[in-house]
């Protein structure tokens, strides 16, 4: 419950039994605190009051892209004015609820209507508002994508559309709502701008580079933790890579939460 990885240990250090003779048996615990997936190197360990854990170090945090790319949209939202945030009823999902509890004024549920969610963020853009519209990606994508095509697109609309639980990230929901195809439906579209952040940096950073980006805009994020790549010097760009880690015997290219993965399989 969005508690730091720091507090989390301590919580579990405080709860579990202390060990003085570890055994030579160490198995990872993950724990989920709201923000982000840890993984903690734990040990079983013998003690006066019987079997316990302890808990010895963080060995990896996988952070979930959705929480820095939506606290980002709220603090932006402070600086820009014209920002204003749409969703399908699924805010708490999306973490849109962030921005809404700071703006309400610039907030709209529009429940689950995709196609008018869509059409009606084309109509913000039309009166001057920077509009950014967020559901699970393959209802985006799919339910909305003739609005896509022809009243942003086609229109060159200066529409922010944010696909959440992209790929197969929203597993719990099953087949309907994996987004496979979404990047190929969006790279069709013209004038569209195809973004996809490798970790909860790039998904922060992200925000102030779309809201400035004149013309129509599609992000994908992942509802899958993701280990961080970039730190916070790092700059992005539309429409240009980025070379992780430079080399001479193998080029591994990735996108999106990919590019973790990669990384670790360079390592």
């Amino acid at each position: 419950t969005n508690q730091k990885p720091e507090d989390v240990a301590a919580l579990l250090q405080a709860n579990f039994l202390p060990s003085d003779r570890m055994l030579n048996m160490f198995t990872p615990l993950v724990v989920n605190t709201g923000r982000e997936l840890v993984l903690f190197d734990t040990g079983l360990g013998a003690t006066a009051g019987g079997q316990g854990r302890a808990v010895r170090r963080a060995l990896w945090t996988f952070a979930h892209a959705w929480y820095p790319f939506s606290s980002a949209l709220a603090d932006y939202g402070a600086v820009n004015p014209d920002v204003v945030v749409l969703d399908a009823d699924v805010s708490s999902s999306t973490l849109t609820k962030y921005f809404a509890d700071r703006f309400p004024a610039r907030f709209f549920n529009l429940g689950v209507t995709e196609a008018s969610m869509v059409n009606v963020g084309v109509g913000l853009a039309l009166g001057g508002a920077i509009p950014f519209v967020n559901t699970f990606a393959a209802l985006l994508t799919l339910r909305a994508c003739e609005q896509i095509r022809t009243c942003v697109a086609y229109a060159r609309t200066n529409v922010k559309l944010v696909g959440g639980y992209s790929g197969l990230s929203d597993y719990k929901d099953g087949p309907t709502h994996f987004a496979t195809n979404d990047v190929a439906l969006m790279r069709a579209m013209p004038h569209m701008v195809v973004l996809a952040p490798a970790d909860n940096t790039e998904a922060a950073l992200l925000v102030p580079v779309i809201a400035e980006h004149e013309g129509p805009v599609y992000m994908r994020i992942s509802r899958a933790a993701v280990p961080d790549v970039f730190g916070s010097s790092h700059t992005v760009r539309i429409g240009q890579g980025t070379t992780v880690r430079p080399g001479s015997d193998v080029t591994i290219i990735g996108s999106g939460s990919m590019v973790g993965r990669c990384v670790q399989a360079a390592d």
